[in-house]
């Protein structure tokens, strides 16, 4: 049983169960530990204490409405709401500072337009890395033209790899060729190259994120964008780009919504502009906008349902900030649980309100 949150109107959490090992499984899932005496040869009774938490975390990118850092929120501040239920504060908040990151950066090399950021990424990268990074981080690296290359995976934050590993994968002959090595052509299938990627971040531990270096175009991938803001979602992975400022508006642009940035505010990240002498900059913003997420804790509420629900985070009196929700991972209670004897049911979440509007299906 899974029960799924995505954050209202655009942004979205999502909910799995403990065994599909998501970022808070360690704290969530039920674990019983095991004492024994062992002071006397003697046979005594053994013990077993059995403990069940369920406490759900949800990291929350807070900047102000121009999508820049803001002064530090007092966290007696933040309100939640669920299908648009009663407000209700989170028992504890907390900065995520030195949580260990998940991290994979998608370099769009095919682009029909000219992109200056591809030739400073190596150097940025190695920068990132040695300024930015700790011991404990884990990222991977891919380049998308036709085809998805992957450079590096789950690999220690070493500047001299990341630089490396980009600079050879840009002279590699297996770029923009297919299985049989020839050219597969021009089109960039940026939502089914990033679903991919989600995919393999499935199972890896840290908080989860991919930032995608291009203009965030699509030539027509056969997964949507709206199934993929759903699977990032499932598996709690925030989209992050960055992308060149424009000097005039391409034309695939015009008289569109912005997919790309919608995408990314909708499930727990952001879109940055800059060209290449900020590039360092971009990636630098990007690691501190992730340590200085909001995670908000509180008791899965006992009214949730298996599914997907809305949740909203706001400020109280304040209607200006921009905050967007990344997926998240909870499990439903086992209902064998309370057949157990020595079960000790508890009225945690009792109290969080949990609304009757349902997401409606894409």
């Amino acid at each position: 049983m899974r029960s799924m949150l995505r954050p209202l109107a655009i942004a979205k959490a999502c909910w799995r169960t403990c065994a599909w090992g998501s970022v808070i499984t360690a704290t969530i899932c039920a674990y019983s530990q095991q004492a024994q005496s062992t002071e006397s040869t003697d046979q005594k009774p053994v013990f077993t204490l059995k403990v069940y938490t369920n406490l759900v975390q949800v990291p929350t990118l807070v900047l102000d409405r121009d999508r820049q850092p803001m002064p530090r929120v007092d966290t007696r501040r933040f309100q939640l709401k669920l299908d648009g239920g009663k407000v209700f504060a989170p028992t504890h908040v907390r900065m995520e500072g030195a949580d260990p990151l998940s991290l994979a950066i998608l370099i769009d090399v095919g682009t029909k337009y000219r992109n200056d950021l591809v030739a400073g990424i190596a150097d940025a990268a190695a920068e990132m890395a040695s300024k930015e990074l700790h011991s404990q981080d884990r990222i991977s690296i891919y380049l998308l033209s036709c085809n998805l290359l992957q450079l590096l995976q789950e690999a220690h934050p070493l500047p001299g790899l990341l630089s490396g590993s980009i600079a050879a994968g840009l002279q590699s002959p297996k770029l923009g060729k297919n299985s049989a090595g020839i050219s597969c052509g021009t089109n960039v299938y940026l939502w089914a190259a990033t679903a991919t990627i989600v995919k393999e971040m499935s199972d890896v531990s840290g908080r989860r994120a991919i930032l995608v270096i291009g203009d965030g175009h699509d030539d027509g991938s056969e997964i949507s964008w709206p199934q993929l803001h759903e699977y990032a979602g499932v598996e709690g992975v925030a989209l992050f780009g960055v992308r060149e400022t424009p000097e005039l508006t391409l034309e695939w642009q015009r008289d569109r919504t912005d997919v790309f940035r919608t995408l990314c505010e909708s499930t727990g990240g952001v879109v940055m502009q800059g060209g290449r002498r900020d590039l360092q900059k971009r990636l630098q913003q990007w690691i501190e906008m992730l340590r200085g997420r909001y995670i908000m804790e509180f008791p899965r509420p006992q009214a949730l349902s298996s599914g997907q629900h809305d949740i909203g985070v706001s400020i109280k009196n304040d209607w200006t900030a921009f905050t967007t929700v990344a997926g998240v991972s909870v499990s439903m209670p086992d209902p064998k649980l309370a057949e157990d004897p020595n079960y000790i049911p508890s009225d945690e979440g009792s109290d969080i309100p949990v609304g009757k509007r349902r997401p409606l299906p894409h």
